[in-house]
């Protein structure tokens, strides 16, 4: 069916674009909502913010009875930098496709930009979607890579910059994957960690992130009671940690274990500078409009990503 090409036609087709990208972003937002359980999560007021780490825990110390004494802990203090990145899109929509009523091809497009404003796509996709570098190549607070161990050959200092630290790592490379063995080594492994005092950095697990292949064992291990690999044993890791599946993993046979409760000592940091909206160019005056027959609808938005504290993650790889 044949549709003028007016102005009034053209708004009511600007309204029912922006319903579809609101309804991808609605969708998206519904299914980020967990993922962002694993971050500080906060605005942005500017091209970017610091934030100050600590690595140790607060400790409160016995005053003696009948003493005047102020003991006095001093405490080190690590900033980091998380820039706002500008991230944008733009759909051309043809006048003849208007005019002959083929504009519900563009339907799951605009669906897409609102979903995708929020959870990015291939290849810049990440393990927390809007989180991380896939490449686990970001660096810490403390200069070295965030995940940090076999993976990479690196490690993190003990005490931060201080030479002849000891280490520690939360990469871990396993050839058997998830199992409820290494599930076990990672649990241990991240129970373990040392603030720069040398005692424990108060890291106890209460997520488990799978790429799909691990979704089974990973559902045995958090939900069980009675698991058919413990041949039929109690599971000691029953109620330990929630299960999140992270559907961009597909393939990489991976899995982290993450500590989320405290929402200021978190992995991961999400800003907000700009919130993502749409935009359209659709006036017989516009450039693209006049010379070329296209009517422009872009996506656009200011949002930044960082890491955290690094011992409140570890992460487990085949390779």
């Amino acid at each position: 069916m044949a549709i003028e090409v007016t102005p009034a036609n053209l708004t009511a087709l600007n309204v029912m674009l922006v319903s579809l990208f609101d309804e991808g972003l609605t969708e998206a937002e519904l299914e980020q909502s967990a993922i962002l359980e694993t971050a500080f999560v906060g605005p942005s007021g500017s091209a970017a913010n610091i934030y100050t780490f600590h690595p140790n825990q607060a400790r409160l110390v016995k005053k003696l009875r009948d003493s005047d004494e102020l003991k006095v802990r001093g405490v080190n203090v690590y900033s980091q930098r998380v820039e706002n990145d500008r991230r944008e899109d733009v759909v051309e929509v043809h006048r003849d496709h208007i005019a002959d009523d083929l504009v519900g091809q563009y339907a799951g497009m605009f669906s897409d930009l609102g979903f995708f404003s929020v959870i990015r796509r291939p290849p810049r996709s990440t393990p927390l979607r809007t989180l991380v570098p896939y490449t686990t190549l970001g660096l810490g607070y403390d200069g070295k890579p965030f995940f940090a161990g076999t993976g990479n050959s690196e490690s993190h200092p003990v005490k931060p910059f201080q030479s002849g630290s000891a280490t520690q790592v939360n990469w871990l490379i396993q050839a058997a994957g998830l199992t409820f063995t290494t599930f076990a080594t990672g649990y241990a492994a991240m129970e373990g960690f040392l603030g720069e005092d040398g005692k424990s950095a108060g890291s106890r697990p209460n997520l488990l992130l799978v790429s799909p292949e691990y979704r089974g064992v990973g559902m045995d291990i958090c939900y069980n009671d009675r698991p058919s690999t413990l041949s039929g044993g109690g599971n000691p890791w029953l109620g330990k940690c929630d299960l999140m599946v992270i559907q961009n993993w597909t393939g990489l046979n991976r899995w982290e274990l993450i500590d989320n409760r405290q929402p200021r000592r978190r992995p991961f940091v999400r800003q907000e500078r700009e919130a993502f909206a749409l935009y359209s160019q659709i006036n017989d005056t516009d450039e693209s409009v006049f010379a070329r027959d296209t009517f422009r609808y872009k996506v656009t938005g200011r949002d930044g990503t960082g890491y955290g504290y690094w011992y409140k993650a570890l992460l487990s790889t085949l390779t």
